[in-house]
C-alpha cells in the first residue's frame, strides 16, 4: 500500500527521476525528462506531472543497427543498476525506455524504483562471472551469498507432504545438481530466463528463498532478454554483463570482499600473485574451467586478455560483424582508479612492490603480460581513413561521445592518483635500491613500456591494412 501511495506522489516521482538521472550520469547515453516544477501541482497535491517531451522511438520500432546498439544500451545501463549503483528503475518494459533522435536512451515513469545493497551487488556479479566460465559452484556460492540458497543448504524430505519438512544437505550435493540441471536446461547456459526456469524446478528439491531483490533481478533480466530477442535471437545477456560484473569485481565496498580481492592479487611484501591475476583475469577462478574466449563481449576486459592476437590484428571476440555494425564497449576501467569505488584498488597499487612488478615484467615470465598488454592498448593507435559516414555523421555525434562531467572528473582524479603513486614509487625506489637502483628500475620500466607500445603500434598498423584489403576487394571484384 505504501509502495502504491508513493506512485501517485508525483513530486516523489520527479524525485526518483532526478536521483536516477545523477547517479547514471557517468554512462553518457542515458536520458530523463526534466521536471518541470512551474506546471505541475504543489508537493503533496500535486494531481498532475509535468515533464519534458523528449522525441524517440521504442525499440522495436528501430532498424537492425539501431535496434542492436538500443538493447546494448538498454543492458548497460540496467545491469549497471544492478551491479554498480544500487539504484534501480523497477519497471524498465519497452514503453519505459526510449531511443532518442540524438542517440541516448531515455528512461520513463520513475514511480517505482527500488535499491541493491553492496553486498548483493557484489554476490549477483560474482556469479555472471561463474556462468561464462562454466564455474557452477562459484554460482552456487554467489546464490547463498545473496539469500537465493539457504545456508546450511535445506533439502526436501517428502515432496508430495502437504507441510514441506527440510533436512540438511551437503553443499556439493547441490552444486552438481544445479550443474546438471544448467546443462540439461535448454538455454541454461546463455538465457537468464532458461536459467530461472531450471532453477524453479530444482526447488521442488531444495530450500530457495525469493527476497524481493531477487523478484527484481530476475523480472529486469527477463524484461532484457524479451528486448534483445526482437532484434538479435543469439543474445546472450550473461557475456554482455560480464564487463560490469568484472568492474563491480575490481571495486568491491564491503569490508569481506576488499578483503579477498587483496589475498588475490597481493601477497606479503605488496608482491604480486601474477598466476592467481592471470586466473582471475582467464575467468578459470582456480576451477580448471574456463569459459571460450569467443562468448566473451568486444571491449570487455575478458575479451581483451584471453583472445590472442592475430596477425591482422584480430581476435575472436572482435571479428565478427562489419566495422559499421560494432558497438562501442563498456569501458571496464574507464576512470575507476579516481572513482569512489576504485578505494580497494587504489590501496592495492599503493602497496604494490613495483620494483618486483618491474623485475617480472622485464623477464621471460611476464612475456604473456607484455603481449596481452599490447593487444589490449591496440585499439589506442587508429590508423584508419575517414569513411563519408563518419564524417556524415561525425558533427551529429561529436557531443554524444564526449565523456560526461562525472567521468571527466574520474579520470582527472586518476591522473592525480597516478602522478602520486609513481611519485612515492620513486620515494621507495630510492630508499630501498638507492638512486643507482632505482635509476635502473626506470629504465627497466621505460624498456618495458617501449616494447608494449611498439608491438600496439604494430598490431594496429597490421590491423588497419587487413582492414583496407578487405574493404577494396568488393571494388576490384576478386581478392589480390
Amino acid at each position: 500500500v505504501r509502495n502504491m501511495l508513493l506512485e501517485v506522489d508525483y513530486h516523489h516521482e520527479a524525485s526518483n527521476a532526478q536521483e536516477f538521472e545523477r547517479r547514471h550520469a557517468f554512462l553518457g547515453f542515458v536520458r530523463v525528462p526534466k521536471f518541470l516544477l512551474q506546471y505541475s501541482g504543489p508537493q503533496g497535491t500535486a494531481r498532475v506531472l509535468t515533464m519534458e517531451w523528449i522525441a524517440g522511438r521504442r525499440i522495436s520500432d528501430l532498424p537492425r543497427k539501431l535496434g542492436r546498439q538500443a538493447v546494448q544500451m538498454a543492458v548497460q545501463a540496467c545491469v549497471v543498476q544492478l551491479l554498480l549503483t544500487g539504484n534501480v528503475h523497477a519497471d524498465p518494459h519497452e514503453g519505459n525506455l526510449l531511443f532518442t533522435d540524438e542517440g541516448q536512451l531515455a528512461f520513463l515513469d520513475f514511480g517505482l524504483m527500488d535499491t541493491v545493497e553492496p553486498k548483493i551487488m557484489e554476490g549477483f556479479a560474482d556469479g555472471i562471472q561463474g556462468v561464462v566460465s562454466g564455474d557452477w559452484r562459484r554460482v552456487t556460492q554467489a546464490m547463498q551469498t545473496v539469500g537465493f540458497v539457504s545456508t546450511p543448504v535445506q533439502k526436501l524430505i517428502d515432496p508430495s507432504s502437504r507441510d514441506p519438512l527440510y533436512k540438511e544437505c551437503g553443499f556439493e550435493e547441490v552444486v552438481d545438481a544445479v550443474a546438471r540441471q544448467m546443462k540439461d536446461q535448454d538455454g541454461g547456459e546463455s538465457r537468464f530466463s532458461a536459467m530461472a526456469s531450471g532453477l524453479e524446478k530444482l526447488s521442488w528439491t531444495y530450500l530457495m528463498l525469493t527476497p524481493s531483490y531477487i523478484v527484481l533481478i530476475t523480472r529486469t533480466f527477463m524484461t532484457l532478454e524479451g528486448l534483445a530477442e526482437k532484434v538479435d535471437p543469439d543474445f546472450n545477456i550473461y557475456t554482455a554483463a560480464l564487463p560490469i560484473a568484472v568492474r563491480r569485481a575490481l571495486s568491491p565496498r564491503t569490508k569481506a570482499a576488499r578483503q579477498a580481492m587483496r589475498e588475490t592479487v597481493l601477497a606479503e611484501g605488496g608482491k604480486l600473485r601474477w598466476e592467481r591475476l592471470e586466473a582471475l583475469l582467464a575467468g578459470d577462478d582456480g576451477s580448471g574451467e574456463t569459459a571460450n574466449a569467443a562468448a566473451a563481449p568486444e571491449g570487455s576486459l575478458r575479451a581483451a586478455w584471453k583472445a590472442e592476437p592475430s596477425p591482422g590484428g584480430l581476435t575472436s571476440a572482435a571479428a565478427g560483424g562489419s566495422s559499421e555494425e560494432k558497438i562501442e564497449g563498456f569501458d571496464v576501467m574507464g576512470g575507476l582508479l579516481g572513482s569512489p569505488d576504485g578505494a580497494a584498488l587504489r590501496r592495492i597499487a599503493y602497496d604494490l612492490d613495483v620494483e618486483a612488478s618491474v623485475k617480472f615484467l622485464a623477464s621471460q615470465g611476464g612475456r604473456s603480460w607484455r603481449r596481452r598488454a599490447a593487444a589490449f592498448f591496440k585499439e589506442s593507435f587508429r590508423f584508419r581513413k575517414p569513411s563519408l559516414v563518419s564524417a556524415r555523421v561525425g558533427a551529429k555525434t561529436a557531443a554524444a561521445t564526449e565523456l560526461p562531467l562525472e567521468q571527466q572528473r574520474w579520470r582527472l582524479r586518476e591522473r592525480q592518483m597516478l602522478r602520486f603513486m609513481l611519485a612515492r614509487y620513486w620515494q621507495r625506489l630510492v630508499g630501498s635500491s638507492g638512486l643507482v637502483g632505482a635509476i635502473f628500475c626506470s629504465c627497466l620500466l621505460g624498456g618495458v613500456i617501449g616494447r608494449i607500445v611498439a608491438r600496439a603500434a604494430f598490431l594496429a598498423l597490421i590491423s588497419a591494412v587487413v582492414s583496407w584489403r578487405r574493404s577494396i576487394w568488393p571494388l576490384k571484384g576478386k581478392a589480390p
